[in-house]
């Protein structure tokens, strides 16, 4: 799953930074259906901002409950209504979707891959990963070759949130990408799907020395790129790399970070050559 170990870097805040805001502002009683009729015959302002918000209505309840509702049709029908209109709509209702994982929206955001809006875009690629599109790989792959790099980041992402062997060519060759973030996210994925081409990269984005070469990461953000680089490792499951990752659950200076080696020093094979194991602190 998408949460469980990467982070598409500073392209997802955009999204998540969506569900936090309005988390917090959009604290009325609506029902789906009130945003679906608000998005349609609202204002012109007041129509991107239920979709705003209704990304947030749908984060707080089951999917299943909307199923049953029948709004997951209303919603598609939604966001293909849109598309000559405000595109923040279909970039809200793109994170609706996604975090409906319904299958039946798939067609519909691989179409809106091949819009001009950037944003929208990596809005539909963010919620095909979260959907688990498998069949949506190819149309993901060919975004890796975008001008635009957040759209190349967020592709990445999709792609090893897929978790499909198929996708592994294609995640290789951007981890020559001109943009370090896009290969970051590469390397993530790629570590996701068990491939090793990655690891050189990912033990470098576990050093802190590497990291601060980057001033625009803040310090929490290091955090987090060295937590994520970790997990990708122990998805590997090279004992090659369990020095490494037990130097890290001794000596950085994160608790979490700390944690997080612990925890995939507990995931990794035992090496033959290595008599020695960091055990996991309860």
């Amino acid at each position: 799953m998408l949460r469980l170990f990467l982070v598409p870097l500073a392209v997802v805040l955009v999204c998540v930074g969506v569900f936090l805001l309005f988390g917090l502002i959009a604290g009325d009683r609506k029902t789906g259906q009130d945003y679906v009729n608000e998005i349609r015959s609202g204002t012109e302002i007041r129509r991107w901002q239920a979709a705003f918000e209704l990304a947030t209505y749908v984060r707080s309840k089951s999917p299943e409950r909307l199923r049953e509702e029948n709004l997951v049709q209303q919603f598609i029908h939604l966001f293909e209504e849109a598309e000559t209109t405000d595109p923040r709509i279909r970039r809200y209702l793109a994170l609706t979707l996604g975090r409906l994982q319904d299958p039946r929206a798939v067609g519909t955001l691989v179409k809106a891959l091949e819009e001009t809006d950037d944003q929208t875009v990596i809005y539909a690629a963010w919620a095909l990963g979260n959907i688990g599109a498998i069949e949506a790989s190819p149309h993901l792959a060919r975004l890796l070759g975008n001008v635009d790099s957040g759209i190349r980041k967020m592709a990445a992402y999709s792609l090893g949130a897929l978790d499909h062997p198929d996708n592994v060519p294609a995640l290789r060759k951007v981890l020559s990408d001109p943009e370090v973030d896009v290969t970051w996210n590469a390397a993530l994925a790629l570590g996701r799907l068990h491939d090793p081409t990655a690891r050189t990269l990912l033990e470098q984005m576990t050093r802190r020395s590497y990291l601060v070469q980057f001033p625009e990461v803040s310090p929490a953000g290091r955090d987090q790129i060295v937590i994520n680089a970790v997990r990708s490792l122990a998805h590997l499951g090279d004992p090659s790399t369990r020095p490494r990752l037990e130097s890290i659950s001794r000596e950085d200076p994160s608790t979490k970070v700390r944690a997080a080696a612990l925890a995939a020093l507990d995931q990794m094979p035992e090496s033959q050559t290595d008599t020695e194991m960091v055990l996991p602190s309860p």
